[in-house]
């Protein structure tokens, strides 16, 4: 029996990943590929674990009410709050445990990551996308290293036009803000953050 050639989308529940989902559930392209979804508890000075969780939470009932086509999920999780003067960007996290789960399951052909147009202009986030693509195939074992391929499904949109693309009810479900405030164990955004301040402006052009 030939094994289904999947797609592996590490999955934050931040814009750019739903986007990223979003997609791989819709288009055409990726329909001939099974889908596992991973997402990874980061737990960091960021302190955005729980508000991301809840976001995935929220995404999926909306995927599985409107029914949008099955996918595999799974989950991990990463402790590193200790870690107060040097910031571990997940973009690495993200490559180590993406190699992994090839390794235990080789029929993942591809990781899809949220790189948006913007993302792919910059400098500093080519860096980080470089580094976590050398600790991807460093991590992948040998006969697994050059035929697996991380794939950009939003790399030709801006985020203002994946949050134009995405259902106007979906969209909302998304978490963005980088340091929340937890309140009665509810986090909800500071306002403050490059990335709310970014939002902010999103959500006045919104389509």
């Amino acid at each position: 029996m030939v094994q289904e050639k999947k797609i592996l989308c590490m999955y934050s529940g931040g814009l750019d990943s739903l986007g990223v989902l979003y997609r791989l559930l819709t288009e055409p392209e990726y329909a001939d590929f099974g889908l596992h979804v991973h997402h990874m508890h980061l737990k960091n000075v960021e302190n955005r674990a729980l508000a991301e969780s809840k976001a995935i939470q929220a995404t999926f009932r909306y995927f599985r009410e409107k029914g949008y086509r099955n996918f595999l999920y799974t989950e991990s999780g990463h402790d590193y709050s200790f870690m107060r003067r040097y910031f571990t960007f997940d973009t690495y996290w993200y490559a180590f445990m993406a190699a992994n789960i090839i390794t235990a399951d080789s029929s993942i052909m591809h990781v899809a990551v949220g790189r948006t147009k913007s993302d792919m202009e910059s400098a500093g986030s080519r860096m980080n996308a470089n580094r976590g693509h050398e600790i991807f195939h460093a991590t992948l074992p040998l006969e697994l290293r050059f035929d697996r391929s991380y794939i950009y499904p939003v790399a030709h949109l801006t985020k203002q036009a994946v949050w134009n693309m995405l259902p106007a009810d979906l969209r909302e479900l998304s978490w963005s803000c980088r340091k929340p405030v937890i309140s009665d164990k509810e986090p909800r955004p500071c306002g403050k953050c490059p990335t709310c301040q970014e939002m902010e402006k999103i959500r006045q052009n919104q389509g």
